[in-house]
């Protein structure tokens, strides 16, 4: 964790202070007494940790209302968050990360303090002259009668040497070098063990990657599998309407040609399935008629005895029926002479001047005159035929013409309104361009999870190091207190006059100085630290990343895809492409019915145009036939 800035809202003497520390190794606080940096310290425990809830020798009231502020720090990874706590404030501090406001900041802080406690923080880390005085190590050193006098400069040189044999010793197992030794093997073998896990998790999150494109393929598979089982069913389903119209069709190759095939050959069987059923009750009625026929037959006949009398019964009743039907269609006769003879002037007059009943009388009708009139007689019938099957005709064309017009109208309404907005070329395209975005959308998930693996592996080989040399972790301090306690010691023996002992300590002195300056030196030096050789990876990784991303973001583009190019993203363009798909082939399909339909009315139109064509010529034939028959009758 790495303070990067702190603003005091209300504490001691600062109010709406803020502070932004440099991006340095270190950073000193200088300032005369009363200054604040105490004040300061105090902020940054009460901030990390809690303010006390009572006054007390660490606290520092505010001159305000409210105590508290906020401090930004930044993990080991650059990412920064920005911790707040204020005082009597039950609900604890508030942890706000990039992204925004963590719900539960107590575990981001613990971990942004890596677990230190406020006493280990105190006394390691952010300790002040009360705690340095209070250390039991340091307990026969005082740093202020040490720059007054030297009483205990023996002490101190025992204690060091005890200090020196406490932590290192030749062939010593029980030292603190032995132990840290020890647990340093431990700790390199947990590293291993780490790094190990970490290939193992690049491994297994690779195989992961491979699942899930395999599983997507799966998908897809499934997908066109459901659509095939779809396709499968429908053909099932039209199985046996197939089997009917092939059987139809071989039935129909088989039936022999007719080449006076009637025009409309279903109207005239429905007419002669309509007279065949006519004809069928007809029967039926005529056998009930005979079965009571034969029933009376068999039955006694009343007045039988007048069957000897039968002929002369039958010429009465035939006398009479004819006598009656006489009598009765007597108004009848006169009428149709009437009308006979008025049909019969108006004849004479058709036929010419001289024409009156003597003549006609007179007229010839041989056999030969009479089998050519009535061999006109059946041309002109013919004719009449034809053009009453003309007629008929055209009136069932027109009609189904009317039907046609009727079809187009519809299949036009079923037109949607507006075009499609991606032709079946342009969603060919884009359906290539999604599948190439899939295909870059997994090098890339593949690039990123690599990178990660790489880094942490990075990170952790780094964090080793840092651990095997915990001497080097902060050489400047160690060089500072070495340089601080080499510098009292050579002014110690400067000022204690004697020849021996001054000599001696001021060379002393001087030796801590050298040291200090050769620890600071080797602490700037660049081969201080252990180069890192999976930055290398680690770099090229993020290079891999980067571009497969920028190939990502090339193939995704034209798509339309709206911020990154996620899975779920493409998805969305797969069932935009799929509706786009649908409007498209409706579209299609109205637009081919509507063609359909036009090339319909347009044959029904040549048809129609092919029976009143037809009709006329049989109307003109019938008209000419009946002027020859005319002209025929005038010249006879």
């Amino acid at each position: 964790m790495k303070l990067c800035n702190l603003y005091l809202d209300s504490f001691g003497h600062f109010k709406r202070t803020t502070l932004d520390l440099p991006d340095a190794p270190a950073v000193v606080f200088l300032g005369p007494n009363e200054a604040g940096k105490s004040t300061l310290l105090a902020f940054i425990r009460g901030v990390l940790f809690g303010f006390p809830t009572q006054y007390t020798a660490q606290h520092y009231p505010s001159l305000g209302r409210g105590e508290g502020g906020r401090i930004v720090v930044a993990d080991q990874s650059g990412v920064r968050y920005t911790v707040e706590r204020r005082t009597g404030d039950t609900a604890g501090p508030r942890v706000t990360s990039p992204s925004g406001p963590v719900q539960d900041a107590r575990p981001v802080l613990t971990r942004l303090t890596a677990g230190t406690s406020l006493d280990a923080f105190k006394n390691v880390y952010a300790f002040t002259l009360d705690e340095l005085q209070s250390i039991a190590q340091l307990r026969d050193f005082d740093i202020y009668s040490a720059a007054q006098g030297a009483p205990g400069l023996s002490s101190l040189m025992q204690s060091l040497g005890n200090k020196k044999t406490a932590i290192y010793r030749p062939h010593g197992n029980l030292q603190e070098v032995p132990r840290l030794v020890n647990a340093l093997r431990d700790v390199d073998g947990q590293l291993q063990r780490v790094r190990d896990n970490a290939r193992l998790y690049g491994e297994l999150t690779n195989r992961r990657a491979e699942a899930e494109r395999e599983l997507q393929e799966s998908d897809r598979e499934l997908g066109r599998l459901e659509a095939r089982r779809s396709e499968i069913g429908k053909l099932l389903d039209g199985w046996e309407d197939w089997v009917e119209l092939s059987a139809c069709k071989s039935q129909l190759q088989e039936m022999p040609t007719y080449t006076d095939f009637p025009e409309t050959p279903v109207v005239r069987l429905d007419a002669l399935l309509t007279q065949i059923g006519q004809m069928r009750d007809d029967r039926d009625e005529i056998a009930s008629r005979l079965k009571e026929v034969e029933a009376s037959e068999e039955s006694p006949i009343p007045h039988e005895g007048l069957l000897d009398d039968r002929a002369a019964i039958e010429a009465i009743l035939r006398g009479r029926g004819r006598y009656d039907s006489a009598v009765k269609d007597l108004p009848d006769r006169r009428l149709d002479v009437a009308a006979r003879e008025s049909e019969l002037k108006g004849l004479l007059t058709d036929l010419g001047e001289n024409w009156d009943a003597d003549r006609l009388e007179s007229f010839a009708t041989s056999i030969a005159f009479r089998q050519e009139v009535e061999h006109g007689k059946s041309q002109l019938e013919a004719q009449r035929e034809a053009v009453s099957r003309g007629e008929h005709r055209l009136e069932q064309e027109e009609r189904l013409l009317e039907g046609c017009r009727q079809t187009l109208s519809e299949a036009q309404e079923r037109v949607p309104a507006n075009a499609p907005a991606l032709d079946a070329a342009a969603i060919r395209q884009r359906r290539t361009g999604l599948l190439t975005a899939r295909s870059r959308l997994g090098d890339y998930e593949r690039a990123r999870l690599n990178h990660e693996n790489v880094r942490f592996q990075a990170e952790s080989a780094a964090a080793a190091t840092v651990t095997a040399r915990p001497a080097a972790s902060n050489p400047w301090l160690m060089a500072s207190l070495i340089g601080l306690s080499g510098v009292l010691l050579a002014v110690f023996g400067v000022l204690m006059g004697g020849a021996g002992l001054s000599l001696g300590v001021t060379i002393v002195g001087i030796a801590l100085v050298a040291l200090a300056i050769v620890i600071a030196v080797r602490g700037r030096s660049p081969s201080a630290a252990t180069a890192n050789p999976l930055e290398a990876r680690a770099q090229q990784a993020r290079d891999q990343e980067e571009a497969a991303q920028r190939l990502l973001l090339e193939a995704s583009s034209p798509l339309g895809v709206a911020g990154d190019p996620t899975s779920e993203a493409l998805d969305l363009v797969d069932q935009r492409l799929a509706d786009a798909q649908n409007e498209s082939t409706a579209w299609q399909d109205a637009s081919e019915r509507v063609s359909n339909a036009q090339r319909e009315l347009k044959s029904q139109h040549g048809r129609v145009e092919t029976a009143a064509s037809g009709l006329k010529a049989a109307r003109d034939a019938h008209a000419e036939s009946l002027l020859e028959w005319r002209a025929w009758l005038e010249q006879k």
